[in-house]
C-alpha cells in the first residue's frame, strides 16, 4: 500500500514554525476571522505559548510537553517568535521533528481519492476488554488515589476519559524486553511517534468545536522481563512496564495505571488522559500476541478507559497504525463497535447514545471510523451516533457542543468602598455540569473559568482579578475594584463571568450594582470670615453656593454638614462685601475665592 505517512522521530528547539509562501504553499484557514496557517511552536514556556497563539484567534492541537513542542494554527505573520517556513532548510536539531510535521501536512492536504487504502480487511474483532476479562483486575474503586491529582468537577480518580473534549494527556509506553526476540530500532520508535501523532491528529481535524488539545510523554524501551508479543495480550509485561516507570503492583496493575495517568494529566494539567502501549512485534510471524490479540482498549465497564494496547503490526501493517489508533482511541472515550455483535439499541457513552450504525440492521448505514478501519479514515467519516457516544452533540448549532456548553454563573459576596475610596465587588462565578443520562458515569464538568470581566455604566468590559490569583477551576472567586477613584455620581456596575469554551454569563444574568458617590467639600474648612470660600456636593443632584452678603453688616458662610450643605450668618462688625467681611478700617483682604479640589 502507498500512503502518505509520517515517518520521523521528534526533537526540539525554542522556534516557531509556520508554513511558508514558498517552497510548500501556505493552507491558510479562510473561514477563521484571523488567517491560521498550520505551524508549530517550541517555546520554554508552553502555557505561554499557548495563551498568546490561542489569544490571537490560532489553536494548539499537539503538545509534546517534555520537548516544549507546541502544534497547531497558528495566526498568519504572527510576529511574538521567530518563524520558520514548510520547504526552508529546516533549523539545526529540528531536522526530524519538522520533517513529522511537513509528512502530517501532506497527509491532511492530500486529496480524498489519492489517499490510498486497503477496504478488504476485516474489522478488529474483540478489541474492548472489560475489567471482567481482565485477570489482574479487583476491586480497585475502594482504592484511594492521590487526593491531590487534578480532576475535572465531579470526576472519580477512574473517570479518566469520559467524552472527547478539551486537553488529553496521552502516554506512549514501548515495552523492551532484556534479550528477547524483539528489539527497538531508532526507526521503528520513530514510525510509531509519527503513527500516534498522526492518529490522534485525525480526530482534531475532524472537530475543530471539540477543542481538543492533545499533550503528549514518550516513554521509549521501558525496561521488562517478558517478551510482551509472546505473553498474552493482558500478562505481565504491562506489570513490569508500570514497575519501571515507578508504579509498583500493589494487587491490581489498574491501580498503578490510574495513579499513572492521573499524575500525567496533573502534571500537565489537563482533562482527560490515557496511556497507549505499543509491542514490538517487527521479529514476529504474525504480529500478534500468543492469545491472537493484536489492538484492543481496556474500558472502565461503558465508561471509557483508561489505556489501550497495539502491536507493532496491528495486522494492518505499521502504515495502518494511525487507522488503528483512531479506532481504539474511540473507544476510550466510549464509542462502540459498530460491527460483529453489536446491538441497534446499546446506549453507551456520556450521553448514552444508541448504537444505531451498528452492521445489523440499524436505522443508519454509513461507513464510520467505528464500523471499518483505513477506508472510514482516509475518508474522514464519523457518523452521528458514533459522534454521540463520544460526546460530540451541538443540538443549538452555535460551535458550543452541549456537554460543555453553558454561560457561567456569577454572584456577589460583597460591593462597596475600599481603602482609598476604591469601589469593589467580589463573589463567585462557577459553570455548570451537564448530568449524563448513562448511569454509569459521574457527572463531570471540565468547564473551568477563564476570565471575570466588569464594565462601568455600559462602558468598555475590564478585566477583574482571580482572588487566589488565577482563574483556573470549575469554581472561582473574583475581586472586581475599579482601579480609579470615583467622583461624585450615579454608577452603575455589571460583572459578568467566562469559560475556557467561551460560554459568557446572559445579560439578565450579570451582577448589577447601582452605586451613588456622594460627597460635600468646603475650600474654606475653617471658615474664615476673611476668605470667600465655594461648598460643592453631590447628593442625588450637584450644587454649589459661595459664601456671600447677607445685607451691608452680614455674611452668609456655607460649609459641609456630611454630605449636606448648611449656612450660618455671621456680623461684619466693618461691613460685608463679596461674600467677606472688611478690616476695620473698611478695607477688604485680597479678594480669595477658594475652589474644592474635586472641582478643579
Amino acid at each position: 500500500m502507498v500512503k502518505a505517512k509520517l515517518n520521523t522521530l521528534f526533537s526540539v528547539m525554542f522556534f516557531v514554525v509556520i508554513m511558508s509562501l514558498s517552497g510548500c504553499a501556505a493552507e491558510v484557514d479562510t473561514k477563521s476571522p484571523v488567517k491560521l496557517v498550520e505551524g508549530f511552536v517550541i517555546a520554554e514556556d508552553i502555557n505561554l505559548a499557548r495563551s498568546e497563539i490561542e489569544a490571537s484567534g490560532g489553536k494548539i492541537n499537539h503538545i509534546f510537553f517534555e520537548d516544549k513542542v507546541l502544534i497547531g494554527k497558528i495566526p498568519y505573520n504572527f510576529k511574538n517568535f521567530k518563524v520558520y517556513y514548510s520547504g526552508d532548510e529546516s533549523p539545526e536539531g529540528l531536522e526530524n521533528i519538522y520533517s513529522v510535521w511537513e509528512k502530517n501536512l501532506e497527509w491532511k492536504n492530500l486529496p480524498i481519492s489519492e489517499r490510498v487504502f486497503d477496504d478488504s480487511l476485516e474489522p478488529i474483532m474483540n478489541d474492548v476488554v472489560s475489567f471482567e476479562d481482565d485477570p489482574f483486575a479487583r476491586d480497585f474503586s475502594k482504592k484511594e488515589y492521590n487526593a491531590e491529582k487534578s480532576l475535572p468537577q465531579g470526576a472519580l480518580a477512574t473517570d479518566t476519559s469520559l467524552y472527547m473534549i478539551g486537553d488529553v494527556s496521552v502516554s506512549v509506553i514501548l515495552p523492551e524486553s532484556v534479550g528477547g526476540s524483539e528489539d527497538w530500532t531508532v526507526d521503528e520508535i520513530a514510525e510509531v511517534h509519527a503513527e500516534i501523532m498522526n492518529g490522534l491528529d485525525w480526530w482534531s481535524f475532524n472537530n475543530p468545536d471539540a477543542d481538543l488539545t492533545f499533550v503528549y510523554d514518550w516513554n521509549d524501551q521501558v525496561s521488562v522481563v517478558d517478551e510482551p508479543i509472546e505473553s498474552n495480550h493482558i500478562d505481565y509485561w504491562i506489570v513490569q512496564s508500570m514497575e519501571s516507570l515507578g508504579y509498583p503492583f500493589t494487587g491490581a496493575y489498574m491501580d498503578s495505571i490510574y495513579d499513572f495517568v492521573n499524575d500525567q494529566k496533573s502534571l500537565k494539567n489537563t482533562d482527560w488522559g490515557f496511556a497507549v502501549f505499543v509491542v514490538d512485534s517487527s521479529n514476529d510471524e504474525d504480529g500478534k500476541f500468543a492469545d491472537d490479540y493484536f489492538a484492543f482498549a481496556v474500558m472502565n465497564g461503558d465508561g471509557g478507559g483508561p489505556y489501550l494496547v497495539m502491536t507493532y503490526d496491528t495486522e494492518y501493517g505499521i502504515n495502518n497504525m494511525d487507522a488503528v489508533l483512531a479506532h481504539e482511541v474511540g473507544h476510550i472515550f466510549g464509542a462502540a463497535d459498530q460491527y460483529g455483535s453489536c446491538s441497534c439499541s446499546d446506549d453507551v457513552g456520556y450521553l448514552n447514545y444508541q448504537n444505531q450504525n451498528c452492521i445489523n440492521g440499524c436505522s443508519l448505514t454509513e461507513d464510520s471510523i467505528m464500523k471499518s478501519i483505513t477506508s472510514p479514515f482516509a475518508n474522514n467519516l464519523i457518523d452521528e451516533y458514533a459522534k454521540g457516544q463520544i460526546g460530540w452533540v451541538d443540538s443549538d448549532g452555535d460551535g458550543i457542543l452541549d456537554i460543555v456548553d453553558f454561560e457561567p454563573n456569577v454572584t456577589s459576596f460583597f460591593t462597596g468602598i475600599q481603602s482609598s475610596s476604591y469601589f469593589s465587588i467580589m463573589g463567585d462565578v462557577f459553570s455548570d455540569v451537564y448530568p449524563s443520562p448513562n448511569s454509569y458515569y459521574s457527572d463531570v464538568s471540565i468547564n473551568k473559568i477563564s476570565n471575570v470581566e466588569y464594565n462601568l455604566n455600559n462602558g468598555s468590559w475590564i478585566n477583574s482579578s482571580a482572588i487566589d490569583g488565577l482563574f483556573d477551576e470549575f469554581s472561582e472567586q473574583y475581586d472586581a475594584t475599579h482601579s480609579e477613584i470615583l467622583g461624585w455620581g450615579d454608577y452603575t456596575f455589571n460583572v459578568r463571568g467566562i469559560d475556557r469554551f467561551n460560554g459568557v454569563t446572559n445579560p439578565t444574568n450579570y451582577v448589577e450594582v447601582n452605586y451613588q458617590s456622594t460627597g460635600c467639600e468646603d475650600s474654606d474648612e475653617l471658615d474664615d470670615l476673611k476668605i470667600k470660600g465655594i461648598v460643592s456636593n453631590y447628593n442625588g443632584v450637584y450644587g454649589n453656593e459661595e459664601d456671600q452678603c447677607n445685607g451691608r453688616r452680614s455674611l452668609r458662610q456655607y460649609s459641609c454638614n456630611g454630605d449636606n450643605i448648611v449656612y450660618s450668618d455671621s456680623i461684619c462688625t466693618y461691613g460685608c462685601t463679596n461674600g467677606i467681611c472688611l478690616n476695620k478700617k473698611g478695607i477688604s483682604y485680597p479678594n480669595i475665592f477658594m475652589v474644592p479640589s474635586s472641582k478643579i
